[in-house]
């Protein structure tokens, strides 16, 4: 009898440990996923969760325009607060509350379409970006002057220069706040 007790025991240690080991490594799996699945949302830890499930496509659209991911993440939180059905009072749409006119100038400026930017988040935020892109063209690589721009039009960013300042400054501290600098 203490034999057979010798063999069970070390079984059960062994059991024991094979659960502990692999339930561990499942929450771990799943430490730094929101909502939507996103492994990539412990890079912004203070980020608020409703801009975190945007990061995969806010990555994408920095890689393909080279538009620093914090801008990008601080423009959707200005602009929508990461709210993909935001409509602004003058008819903005989105995460990016792009107007229909600043994908037709996109568009006819040789960037891809954006035909469903009106209704998919990962179009809204590549259709923003691929505008900011074109404003920072315009304003010949200057992130500061593009920001205005996006937010007042190129034109309106010099005559508008209190509310285009305004905007500029409310993203940039965002992007700060998400490590931008």
């Amino acid at each position: 009898m203490g034999t057979i007790q010798m063999i069970y025991l070390p079984a059960g240690i062994l059991l024991f440990l094979i659960i502990y080991l692999f339930s561990k490594k499942g929450n771990t799996k799943n430490k730094n996923k929101n909502k939507k699945g996103d492994i990539n949302a412990h890079m912004f830890p203070n980020a608020p969760d409703k801009i975190k499930q945007w990061i995969p496509y806010a990555i994408e659209a920095s890689k393909l325009y080279s538009i620093p991911l914090e801008i990008i993440l601080g423009q959707i939180w200005t602009e929508s607060g990461g709210n993909a059905f935001a409509v602004g009072a003058s008819g903005e749409i989105g995460l990016m509350q792009l107007k229909p006119i600043a994908v037709k100038d996109i568009e006819q400026n040789g960037y891809n379409s954006f035909s469903s930017w009106k209704k998919n988040p990962k179009d809204n935020i590549m259709a923003g970006v691929a505008f900011l892109h074109l404003q920072r063209k315009r304003c010949r690589g200057n992130i500061n002057c593009a920001l205005r721009s996006y937010n007042q039009g190129y034109k309106g960013a010099k005559t508008n220069k209190k509310l285009a300042k305004e905007y500029e400054d409310k993203v940039l501290n965002r992007a700060n706040f998400l490590g931008y600098n």
